[in-house]
């Protein structure tokens, strides 16, 4: 198990959705939501930044003791995904380490013991500051990043540990990639 995350170049608001998944039992044609290509635009209620640039007043939600900003639905194509990205959960956050370092972030045991108002103009604070597991990385965020990895790629490359050197870099590139294609109209679905 790990983390995929597919980037789709724009979407499609499906206002009036009904507000539960669909695609485990479907209408009658057999077609649920995934077949459809209806996705639902969420993060968890720690990372509001996410959702920026998605139409809509976000709703809270709590889920298995979790809490949630929700967006509504959304119709991608989900056939033509404009980059994806794969990475076992302790390898997404060592990448995220590895962002930290690039970006010059200040130094510290757990990232989380920041004060976001301090650390949200930071390289790489859209991607860093979100959860490792599932959600939505909207097109605001998207558009925030695309200069971030146009620019720290070499400081990123000076802190990658040499041993796996190509695998971090081709995760940098394919990052770059999904970021570009998704920012200001589309959005990363962390699945």
């Amino acid at each position: 198990m790990g983390l995929d995350t597919t980037a789709f170049r724009s979407f499609e608001p499906l206002p009036g959705h009904p507000d539960e998944y669909c695609d485990e039992d479907g209408p009658e044609d057999g077609e649920g939501c995934y077949e459809r290509g209806h996705e639902k635009v969420f993060a968890y209620a720690d990372f509001p930044h996410a959702l920026d640039g998605f139409p809509g007043e976000p709703t809270v939600s709590e889920t298995w003791g979790s809490k949630f900003i929700e967006k509504g639905w959304v119709k991608i194509d989900r056939d033509n995904p404009v980059g994806s990205t794969h990475a076992s959960y302790s390898g997404h956050g060592i990448f995220r380490d590895l962002l930290r370092a690039a970006g010059g972030w200040p130094e510290t045991a757990d990232k989380w013991d920041l004060d976001v108002e301090q650390i949200k103009d930071l390289p790489f604070f859209e991607l860093i500051w979100f959860a490792d597991n599932e959600g939505t990385l909207g097109p605001v965020a998207c558009a925030a990043l695309v200069d971030d990895f146009e620019k720290y790629r070499e400081n990123f490359i000076a802190v990658t540990d040499s041993t796996r050197a190509d695998w971090w870099i081709s995760l940098y590139d394919d990052w770059a990639e999904c970021v570009k294609g998704a920012a200001n109209t589309g959005f990363i679905d962390f699945h």
